[in-house]
């Protein structure tokens, strides 16, 4: 359970020897750059060393350039702590769902003779 679970508190687990997810784009697709949000010093500061721990644990690898971009929030806990959300919708408005839409029942039984 080491490998999947943080038993520290510190760390992000990983599983190890699973095939990443791999996400498919639409067609034609614009990639989107989308302009980070403003941040309170203070929550910049506790971002940005979450940022540099993911990156020393291997969670995050840093780049040079990317066509695309979505912006973070850090989210104040009731502790004080921060927690990173990411604004995916953007990046979601692209991407090719991989996941069947479930019918409404409602709509289904109104199509029934």
């Amino acid at each position: 359970t080491e490998k999947v679970w943080d038993l520290t508190g510190k760390e992000v687990g990983l599983i190890k020897g699973v095939e990443p997810v791999k996400v498919q784009v639409k067609p034609n697709a614009v990639f989107p750059q989308v302009p980070q949000y403003h941040m309170a010093q203070d929550v910049l500061i506790q971002v940005s060393q979450i940022i540099a721990d993911f990156v020393k644990q291997g969670v995050l690898k840093e780049v040079l350039s990317s066509p695309c971009n979505s912006p973070i929030m850090g989210l104040k806990k009731p502790c004080g702590k921060v927690r990173i959300v990411q604004d995916l919708r953007k990046i979601n408005e692209i991407v090719v769902k991989c996941c069947p839409i479930v019918p409404n029942p409602a709509v289904i039984m109104f199509q029934v003779p």
